[in-house]
């Protein structure tokens, strides 16, 4: 079975689709769609022909367009624009003193939690059990510097929605949201459910501190009705301001605080 990729009008395999992600990568443009919306699509009879977008052919995408904001000094973002969309790449972050620190701490987190482990483990099982809240601390602190190492985030906008795909050696998602639903682009705190994975980001991007001395991580935000889409969160202040104004522009929507 094939599928017709929305982007360049090429055929997919359904074969290279991932069923417990529901995405699916065209061959030709690279680009990533939901494997159920092609299923979806594939069942109706098109009444009008494919557009293709010039996202096929590489080599006629703009690698900056002069009506957009200067990018800051130094980034390694990569924008390409066409006259009705664009694609923004962050890359993977490189490898800095903060992550060294992080690591060396979760390395000797765990060797210290399975040296208490065994000892405990020789008394009584039961004791060993108390164990289980430090392996899982120490394991989020390891899981946190891995994601930040290997995750690249592709945006893709054009008239309809903005799309953003975040991907690592771990994990692969993917936050479609349409223009029409999009209430504020903005800097928001973090919410994050694992605690440790934050701590490296906390060193390089922007903190809020609170009278009690405890700090909040925050990110850019796409607030879409109750839903909230955060990008962009491990890069530096400059490039995350300097991108929220792009997709403001995308978004026509004007600075809420």
């Amino acid at each position: 079975m094939e599928f017709k990729c929305p982007k360049c009008g090429d055929n997919i395999d359904a074969r290279q689709g991932n069923i417990q992600t529901d995405l699916i990568q065209c061959g030709n443009c690279s680009s990533i769609h939901r494997l159920s919306h092609l299923v979806n699509a594939s069942e109706k009879e098109p009444t009008t022909s494919v557009y293709k977008s010039n996202f096929e052919h590489r080599s006629k995408l703009v690698r900056f367009d002069a009506n957009l904001p200067q990018k800051p000094l130094g980034s390694k973002i990569t924008i390409m624009t066409t006259y009705d969309s664009l694609e923004v790449i962050a890359p993977k972050k490189s490898f800095g003193g903060s992550d060294i620190f992080i690591i060396l701490f979760a390395t000797f987190w765990l060797g210290f939690v399975a040296v208490w482990t065994f000892l405990a483990a020789m008394g009584t099982v039961i004791m060993a059990l108390f164990s289980i809240p430090f392996w899982i601390a120490g394991l989020s602190m390891w899981y946190g510097i891995i994601k930040k190492l290997t995750e690249k985030q592709i945006i893709e906008a054009d008239s309809y929605s903005i799309r953003i795909l975040k991907k690592n050696i771990i994990t692969t998602t993917l936050e479609e949201i349409p223009l029409s639903e999009i209430s504020n682009i903005h800097i928001k705190a973090v919410n994050t459910k694992n605690l440790f994975s934050g701590i490296s980001n906390s060193m390089n991007t922007r903190t809020i501190n609170h009278h009690r001395g405890s700090s909040q991580i925050l990110a850019p935000t796409i607030s879409a009705g109750v839903k909230d889409v955060v990008f962009f969160e491990n890069a530096l202040e400059a490039e995350q301001d300097w991108m929220m104004e792009i997709l403001r522009i995308v978004a026509r929507k004007p600075i809420k605080y």
